[in-house]
């Protein structure tokens, strides 16, 4: 594993740290300061990753990227019962990527510093592309892939090809690393176009676990029921004016003060939260379950359009996803792929031999408005664990041939410490 370290050494000079290497393209002010915007501050810290360059001009060092080419949807979020965290994530080995995907693969302990594996779940080629999905934790054998163990995983994702999208179940004895596909797969198929992006979650009341999809293109996500994981049986629908992307369906906390994350929980509530694909935006909905039907606590007005709200101002959240594994007592914790579809392909850090990267990760919980609706409130993930022990000053950043200075509110960075101002 190569381990880089954003460190710079004492005798190199401010002008070496922000003047970028000849032929580089200097890291564009506007293009910063929307990163430190999402980030919330500036962190240079110990990066893990396998086989990849991270000291490239373009390259981010807190948003994940992946190691080399193409990268999309988050997928298969899980946190696992030792606090390690897992992503997977829409991989291509290709710049622009086709139809043709896998999982990659990463863990971290704090959601920032990031150690890349191998594929999890490669294609098959010439016969089915591996699209996005989710992944649960079977500790009570449900399925009957894990006998005499509790941390078995189990993963869903959408099997593509040109003319059907079904949906396959792949599990996982060695804590998520390799995966086996079901023999029996798919696990659900309409023999139809345009149903995809598998979200899986127990549902305790009945022991039973829950699965939505998207049917992306007809407005509706259907929902379905099993109590092995394998068996599934459709019980309702639930529709909304877009077209429907990568549906996310978890429990969330009510909380009593906006301004408090650790609040008294009033509630415990549950949320659909829609990729909508003609705005590259992610709307979310607040409402209840009874094991079959979702039902809205809100409506939304005709002057939206009757869409839901948005989770952001931006438009360049997509795809988000939430992870598995959390006590109900915790705020629920995400990650989005961070592009607006309309310029996905087109951005210049494929010369370097890569593309795309993930929000940083935040924790929501829901707070009732003064109007008696329901807010989302989203906030970085505490990064204490990539800070230094320095306080917070100003660093000023000069763009190549400029003479305007940009300050930057960092903590624990300095002339004699940072190595790259890029997130």
């Amino acid at each position: 594993m190569t381990i880089y370290q954003v460190r710079q050494s004492a005798h190199e000079t401010l002008d070496d740290v922000i003047t970028p290497a000849m032929g580089a393209r200097a890291p564009h002010p506007i293009l910063l300061m929307s990163s430190i915007l999402l980030a919330g501050v500036v962190y240079l810290g110990l990066i893990s990753h396998v086989a990849a360059n991270y000291s490239l001009p373009w390259r981010p060092q807190v948003h994940f990227t992946p190691p080399e080419n193409w990268m999309n949807d988050p997928n298969g979020l899980y946190r696992d019962a030792n606090g390690l965290w897992h992503m997977y994530y829409q991989y291509a080995d290709v710049i622009p990527p086709g139809n043709d995907k896998s999982w990659g693969s990463a863990t971290s302990e704090n959601l920032y510093a990031w150690t890349n594996l191998p594929i999890a779940i490669d294609d098959i080629p010439n016969v089915s592309s591996i699209w996005s999905g989710s992944a649960v934790i079977d500790s009570e054998n449900t399925s009957g892939f894990f006998p005499n163990q509790t941390d078995g995983v189990v993963a869903f994702y959408t099997s593509w090809t040109s003319t059907i999208q079904s949906q396959f179940m792949a599990f996982s004895s060695d804590n998520g690393l390799t995966f086996t596909n079901y023999p029996g797969n798919p696990v659900i198929n309409l023999n139809i176009t345009d149903f995809r992006d598998p979200k899986v979650l127990w549902y305790a009341p009945t022991e039973s676990w829950i699965l939505v999809v998207s049917h992306a293109d007809d407005g509706f996500i259907a929902f379905y029921s099993s109590s092995d994981l394998i068996t599934w049986t459709q019980v309702s629908t639930f529709s909304h004016p877009s077209i429907q992307e990568c549906p996310q369906f978890i429990t969330i906390p009510l909380r009593a003060n906006i301004w408090e994350p650790n609040s008294t929980i009033i509630d415990q509530m549950y949320m659909l939260a829609i990729s909508d694909n003609t705005e590259s935006t992610v709307k979310y909905v607040p409402g209840t379950f009874n094991g079959t039907t979702f039902t809205p606590v809100t409506s939304f007005p005709a002057a939206t359009g009757g869409l839901a709200p948005s989770m952001d101002f931006g438009i360049d959240s997509y795809a988000t996803a939430f992870y598995y594994g959390l006590d109900p007592t915790e705020n629920v914790v995400s990650t989005s792929w961070a592009v607006n579809l309309g310029y996905a392909t087109d951005v210049p850090t494929s010369s370097e031999g890569w593309q795309s990267a993930m929000s940083v990760p935040r924790n929501h919980f829901l707070v009732l408005g003064a109007d008696d609706g329901y807010l989302l409130a989203s906030l970085p993930v505490d990064m204490s664990s990539m800070r230094d022990t320095e306080p917070y000053h100003f660093l000023p950043w000069a763009p190549a041939k400029s003479s305007s200075i940009i300050p930057i509110l960092t903590r624990g960075l300095s002339s004699s410490t940072s190595k790259c101002l890029h997130l």
